[in-house]
């Protein structure tokens, strides 16, 4: 009967590698745009609000956007009525949720 043993030897470097190069394709995954407007409509087309920004990115499976220096509008019945800027925000749930983070 014989039998094989053997030791890995670890290579500090070689997995030092692999997580890095997972974490810049999980960062390549992201979209990012700069000078972006982005809205939201309700189902007869009214707008509900509206955002521009320096940049947004967004997640990988795109249910929130992180925008950067967001100034907007808040509508109501088809009018605005507050105005909105922050240092930064969110849009989550495909719109649903607006949320900012930093001087409003």
């Amino acid at each position: 009967m014989s039998g094989l043993s053997g030791c890995r030897r670890s290579n500090r470097a070689a997995d030092r590698l692999a997580e890095d190069s997972s974490a810049v394709q999980n960062l390549e995954s992201n979209l990012t745009f700069n000078d972006i407007t982005l809205n939201q409509a309700d189902d007869q087309g009214q707008t509900l609000w509206k955002i521009e920004a320096d940049q947004a990115t967004y997640s990988q499976d795109q249910q929130v956007a992180r925008v950067e220096n967001p100034e907007g509008e808040l509508f109501q019945d088809g009018k605005a009525v507050f105005q909105v800027s922050a240092q930064s925000g969110e849009v989550q749930q495909m719109g649903r949720r607006l949320s900012s983070t930093g001087r409003l």
